[in-house]
C-alpha cells in the first residue's frame, strides 16, 4: 500500500507548456492543473506528439512555462536557485547516462553535487547514502564496473541510483524503460513503484507501456490528441472511455473484457467457443489472430470449438460440416485450422 497525503509536492495551476521563438509561443499544452504528491506513482500516456516530454522538461525546470503558477513545495519553481532545486527535484532522462570512463558508483556521486562542500568532496555521510542508494536498486555489484560495461537495464538501475542518491521527495523520468526488453521492463517499474511508495517519493514517468502503466502506476495522467489532460485511476479512465478515445485508432481497438488494445482485422469467418480458463483466453487469441471472428450464433458459425477439461489435460474438438476432430494440445488445433482450406 502506498502512503497518502493531502500536501503536494508538485503544484501547478492554469499550466501552458510549449516553445517561444522570435517572439512568437506555440502553446502544445495548455490550462493545466496539476498535483503530484510525495508516495504516488503517477504514468504520463499519450500519442507521440502530444508533449509528454516538453511537459516533463517545463515541471523539471529545463524549461520555462508560457503562462501559469507551478509550485515546488510553497515555492514557485523559478525562483528556487538551482542547488536548492536540486534537494528537492530529481530527474531521469533515458538519453542522460554517461558512456566515458566513469564506476557506477562516481556516477551515482554525482547525486550528492547539492550537498557536497565548495569544493566538491565527499564526506562520510555523502558515501554512506551513496551506498544505500546503491543498494535500494540492488545494484552494489556494479559499484566499481565501468558504466560502458554495463547492459541498458544495469545503465538503468544506476541511473535511478544516482537520483536517489539526491534524496529529493520528487523523481521525474522520461521514458525510463525504453530501452530495455519486456523482464527488465518490469522489473524496472516495480522496482520504481516499490521506492515511490517505501520512501514516500512521488514519481512522474513517460512511457508508451500502456500495459506496464495500467497494471503499476497509482494514477495516469493521459495527453490526448486534442491537447487535454485527463487524469484519474487506470480502472476508472477504462471504464469510462478515456484509454479508447484517447488510443483507438483505424488499426486499434479497446476490449473491455481483456483491459488491453487489439487489432482491427475484418473476420474472414465466425466460430462459436466453449470453454473456461486460460484456455480458452489464449484460444481465442490465437483464433482472432488467425482471423476468425466470435460469435454466439451458431447460424453465422462455420464450425465451433469446444475446450473440455479432464482428469489429466485439456482438450480441443473441432466439430466442422466435414466432421468433428479432437486434439489434445492447442497448437494442433492451430495446425489443423492453418492447413484447413
Amino acid at each position: 500500500m502506498n502512503p497518502t497525503t493531502t500536501n503536494p509536492i508538485l503544484e501547478a495551476a492554469q499550466l501552458s507548456v510549449g516553445y517561444r521563438h522570435k517572439g512568437n509561443s506555440r502553446i502544445v499544452l495548455g490550462g493545466l492543473d496539476l498535483r503530484l504528491s510525495p508516495g504516488k506513482f503517477i504514468c504520463l500516456l499519450g500519442p507521440n506528439g502530444t508533449g509528454k516530454s516538453t511537459l516533463l522538461r517545463t515541471l523539471s525546470g529545463l524549461q520555462a512555462p508560457l503562462s501559469g503558477q507551478l509550485k515546488l513545495g510553497n515555492q514557485t519553481l523559478d525562483q528556487i536557485p538551482p542547488r536548492d532545486r536540486a534537494k528537492q527535484l530529481s530527474i531521469v532522462f533515458t538519453d542522460s547516462i554517461p558512456i566515458g570512463r566513469m564506476t557506477s558508483k562516481d556516477y551515482v556521486a554525482l547525486g550528492r553535487h547539492p550537498f557536497s562542500g565548495r569544493f566538491g568532496g565527499l564526506d562520510q555521510n555523502d558515501v554512506s547514502k551513496i551506498d544505500q542508494a546503491l543498494e535500494a536498486v540492488g545494484a552494489m555489484s556494479l559499484a566499481h564496473r565501468q558504466i560502458a560495461e554495463l547492459s541498458d537495464g544495469e545503465r538503468q538501475k544506476v541511473t535511478i541510483a544516482r537520483a536517489l542518491a539526491q534524496e529529493s521527495r520528487l523523481m521525474l523520468l522520461d521514458e525510463p524503460t525504453a530501452y530495455l526488453d519486456l523482464p527488465r521492463r518490469v522489473e524496472c517499474m516495480q522496482l520504481l513503484r516499490d521506492l515511490c511508495h517505501q520512501q514516500s517519493i512521488g514519481m512522474l514517468l513517460s512511457s508508451h507501456d500502456l500495459d506496464l502503466a495500467l497494471r503499476f502506476a497509482d494514477e495516469l495522467w493521459i495527453l490526448t490528441p486534442d491537447g487535454k489532460l485527463a487524469q484519474g485511476y487506470p480502472e476508472a479512465l477504462a471504464l469510462n472511455g478515456t484509454l479508447k478515445r484517447s488510443f483507438a485508432n483505424e488499426n486499434l481497438d479497446w476490449d473491455d473484457e481483456q483491459g488491453s488494445f487489439r487489432t482491427h482485422k475484418t473476420p474472414c469467418q465466425f466460430i462459436t467457443l466453449e470453454g473456461s480458463g486460460p484456455e480458452r483466453l489464449w484460444t481465442q487469441r490465437a483464433l482472432q489472430r488467425l482471423g476468425y471472428g466470435m460469435t454466439e450464433d451458431p447460424r453465422q458459425s462455420r464450425f465451433q470449438i469446444s475446450i473440455t477439461h479432464g482428469a489429466n489435460e485439456p482438450s480441443w474438438t473441432l466439430a466442422q460440416p466435414s466432421g468433428t476432430h479432437t486434439f489434445s494440445s492447442l497448437e494442433a488445433l492451430i495446425s489443423q485450422l492453418v492447413q484447413s482450406p
